[in-house]
Parts: C-alpha cells; sequence; structure tokens
C-alpha cells in the first residue's frame, strides 16, 4: 500500500497538468513553427539542401535559416503560411544579400533579426509589397537590429554602407519606420 501511494500521487498531479494545459492555448515560438512547418511539409531535404549551400557560401548562421523563410509577421492575420521555402534557383540571390549583410551591415550594426525574407506571390499581395518585389526573387531581408540604436543612428550608418558599398553589389536599401529596413541585391536604389 505505501509503494501504491507515491504512484497514485504521481498519476493524479499529471492527470491535473494534462487537464489544466488542454484548456490553454498551445503557444509556439517561431522556431516551434518552423520545425512544425519543415515535418508538415516534408521539407527536411529540401532544408538540409539550402543548408549546404549556406555553408559552401560560409554565409550559415548569418542570421538563423528559419528567419530566411518566414514570409513576415502578420501571417496570422492574414491567413496565410508563416514560411514558405523558395525554389532552389531562387537561392544565389540570397546568397549575394546575406554576403553583404555579413561584409557590410552586421559589423557596424551589430546582429539582426529578419522580420520578412522569402514571400509567396499571395502573401506579397496580401501584405501590401510591391509588384515586382525583392521578397519574391528570394534576394531580400526586412530585418531590425537586436541591439537599441536611435532612428537617426541607423539610418545614417546604413545610408553610408550603401554609399560606400552598395553600387559594387546592385543593393536597394530601404528605410522604414522605427528601427526596421529592407536590404536586397536586386537593384542600385534606396527609399
Amino acid at each position: 500500500m505505501t509503494k501504491l501511494l507515491p504512484r497514485l500521487a504521481i498519476i493524479c498531479l499529471l492527470v491535473t497538468l494534462c487537464a489544466s494545459c488542454s484548456r490553454a492555448p498551445i503557444r509556439y515560438t517561431t522556431n516551434d513553427n518552423f520545425e512544425l512547418f519543415i515535418s508538415r511539409e516534408n521539407h527536411h531535404r529540401t532544408l538540409r539542401d539550402f543548408e549546404r549551400e549556406l555553408r559552401v557560401h560560409r554565409v550559415y548562421n548569418v542570421v538563423p535559416t528559419y528567419q530566411l523563410l518566414l514570409q513576415g509577421t502578420d501571417w496570422r492575420n492574414n491567413g496565410l503560411p508563416q514560411f514558405a521555402f523558395p525554389p532552389s534557383e531562387l537561392w544565389p540571390n540570397m546568397i549575394a544579400t546575406l554576403k553583404f549583410m555579413q561584409r557590410f551591415i552586421i559589423p557596424v550594426i551589430g546582429q539582426v533579426n529578419v522580420v520578412s525574407g522569402f514571400r509567396t506571390s499571395a502573401y506579397n499581395r496580401v501584405a501590401g509589397g510591391a509588384p515586382r518585389s525583392r521578397h519574391l526573387l528570394f534576394s531580400a531581408l526586412d530585418v531590425k537590429p537586436q541591439s537599441p540604436i536611435s532612428r537617426a543612428r541607423l539610418h545614417r550608418q546604413l545610408k553610408q554602407i550603401w554609399q560606400v558599398h552598395g553600387k559594387g553589389m546592385n543593393v536597394g536599401l530601404g528605410l522604414y519606420s522605427g528601427s526596421r529596413f529592407h536590404i536586397d541585391t536586386g537593384g542600385y536604389r534606396q527609399w
């Protein structure tokens, strides 16, 4: 009887925990959602090939892979998938953008978080993206610095980087509200 009592207590505790958890909504982190996306869509091989390509070009982990495939931050509101995989023929476009980030942006402003990478045409349309957005071609990233920085200082530094190095790498730079900005390697321009 004394051996049975602790087992019963553990079972009761587990039942109570499970019952309370079933009423609470499950909240996933972006990385958890990415793991679900890879599993549900059976993208294991594509992910492995894509990450191999990033390693070959020495841009693996400039930013986490899942951030490159993040369509945007408003995916819950528009009912479209949070992540999407671009066709492999577009992968070289992102390599060039990551090289620019790695060589020029990150050394000056520090690490960044990508808030939008590749977008499907449906997502881009609903998000109000330009019809010829470089996100559709997997050459664009919308990012935010991880460390606090004033908007004025961020814009000054980004404009200087773009003026000195942008033309040679065909870089587009977009400056948005707050600390969010756009970088792509699909044409030398700035807005």
